[in-house]
């Protein structure tokens, strides 16, 4: 999670951290239940495009039973991997990967060997997050949890405008059942372009002003339920 990241570095947590990027709900839930879908990294690493989402799929591949803490005090999300990374399968194998579709070369290659299964399904929102909601409170109980949602003030494609506001939808219809689960979101009048972005991410609509961070982390306080 990288607005998550952020939000957490104003809020300054006094206990471990444990930050698993590009992790979608369905995929964890599908991999929990049978490790040998989880990713493979070293098959992918020929394929990328940026060097730096390395990490994210060895996280896949190690990190996909990350819940295993031996006394978590929350679960802290944001939405970039249920709105932006698609899913890729291994042909053969049938394990699979996550990642943005930029990151990728898209070559023959490696549409020999991979099927772009693509992004989570709008029509499986709601089915996807309760499965993984219901998994977690089995685990951890009634611990709270924090779901970030990125802010669309940004985004001008309406495909990704779409996603944004059903993943809102889906969570804040599951918030009663799975309570303490927050779901937050920033008045958008206080969103806008982070003030030191570089060249490369002038148009980018996901990184933000300070004040959008700062005030997701007020969010988050004000629930009350922030472990601190």
């Amino acid at each position: 999670m990288c607005l998550g990241a952020d939000v957490l570095r104003l809020l300054q947590p006094a206990h471990k951290v444990v930050n698993v990027q590009k992790e979608r709900v369905d995929y964890l839930i599908e991999c929990w239940r049978n490790p040998r879908c989880r990713a493979r990294t070293l098959p992918v690493i020929e394929h990328m495009q940026r060097a730096e989402i390395i990490g994210c799929i060895m996280q896949q591949e190690i990190l996909y039973d990350w819940m295993r803490p031996r006394k978590p005090m929350a679960l802290f999300m944001d939405s970039m991997a249920e709105h932006a990374d698609q899913r890729f399968v291994h042909k053969r194998d049938g394990w699979s990967f996550l990642c943005s579709y930029t990151d990728l070369a898209h070559t023959e290659k490696f549409r020999r060997a991979f099927n772009m299964a693509g992004l989570l399904p709008i029509d499986d929102l709601n089915k996807h997050f309760g499965l993984f909601f219901e998994e977690f409170r089995s685990r951890f109980g009634k611990i709270p949890i924090f779901y970030l949602h990125f802010p669309l003030k940004l985004e001008t494609r309406q495909k990704f405008r779409d996603r944004h506001l059903a993943i809102r939808q889906a969570v804040d219809c599951l918030a009663t059942e799975f309570q303490p689960l927050y779901s937050l979101a920033v008045d958008e009048a206080v969103v806008d372009r982070d003030e030191e972005r570089t060249a490369d991410l002038w148009s980018f609509p996901y990184h933000y002003n300070k004040r959008t961070y700062e005030e997701f982390a007020y969010l988050v306080r004000a629930t009350g339920a922030w472990p601190g």
